[in-house]
């Protein structure tokens, strides 16, 4: 089950919440991720599609701290799916990553000065097949 235009605004409206702006970091609510970066966190746990639907639906619009602050008392769980998917989605966004001067995970390949010893399981597989026997 995907979330409609109107689940996606009171998803929007929960992101201002849990992450409004504060001192270089962007405000949830502000930055969009209801479109794109929710459909990648979706992706990435598609198991939550359903029930983020209906913990949206539960909720009436406007949101606000008084609804996020019951839900944490009363259901958990689904506050729990709420916190992952906004922090998620949050954390997916150019600005934010931005923000925090993320710029990725890149691939290091390790220098041949011999760190961990490569030169030995080089040399190693040069040489002729040996089998012990079992």
């Amino acid at each position: 089950m995907k979330p409609t235009a109107e689940h996606r605004e009171t998803f929007r409206q929960v992101a201002g919440v849990f992450l409004p702006a504060w001192k270089t970091m962007p405000d949830g609510a502000r930055l969009g991720i209801e479109g794109r970066q929710l459909d990648q966190a979706l992706t990435a746990r598609p198991g939550l599609a359903a029930p983020l639907v209906r913990i949206l639906d539960s909720l009436t619009s406007p949101v606000d701290t008084a609804h996020i602050a019951g839900l944490s008392e009363n259901a958990a769980p689904d506050f729990a799916i709420l916190r992952t998917l906004v922090c998620g989605a949050y954390y997916l966004h150019p600005d934010v990553r931005r923000a925090l001067a993320y710029t990725g995970q890149q691939a290091l390949t390790l220098s041949r000065g011999g760190f961990g010893g490569e030169e030995l399981v080089i040399k190693m597989m040069e040489q002729a097949k040996r089998f012990r026997p079992a």
